[in-house]
């Protein structure tokens, strides 16, 4: 954080790379752990720009958009230092609920494998995430 790395781990987020996309929001996930970070990835605009790669790239993807959710989890779920505004709370929610359509995620999913990334590394953080933001999004 001293040295500026997250604004290039945050800028990676753009990449159009799934690859790429998954290493940033690993390093993401972990940097958010620590409550002062939050505000500055925060700043960086990184709650939008995984919301982005989310949206973009975590379709059928279920283990990045699994990566995404913790990120993101890790930034806006367990404290009030990174607050959501309205417009990027409601897209958010308006795509974790889409891929929490089994209908969808069956559509994103071509086989077994697949599924079973969908029910273990999506799935739980995902409800966890929305059950978050919904409580944040009420009490607002």
């Amino acid at each position: 954080m001293q040295n500026k790395v997250h604004q290039f781990v945050v800028t990676l987020l753009d990449s159009k790379s799934t690859e790429v996309c998954f290493a940033a929001c690993g390093v993401l996930t972990n940097v958010a752990q620590d409550p002062p970070n939050r505000i500055a990835l925060s700043l960086e605009g990184a709650v939008a720009k995984l919301t982005d790669c989310l949206r973009d790239l975590g379709a059928g993807n279920w283990q990045l958009a699994g990566q995404v959710c913790q990120a993101l989890w890790n930034m806006v779920g367990s404290s009030s230092d990174t607050p959501l505004d309205t417009q990027e709370m409601e897209m958010l929610l308006d795509i974790l609920n889409t891929y929490l359509g089994v209908e969808d995620a069956l559509k994103w999913t071509e086989n077994e494998d697949g599924r079973a990334c969908w029910e273990s590394e999506f799935l739980p953080v995902a409800q966890n995430l929305v059950k978050v933001l919904t409580s944040q999004h009420h009490m607002a």
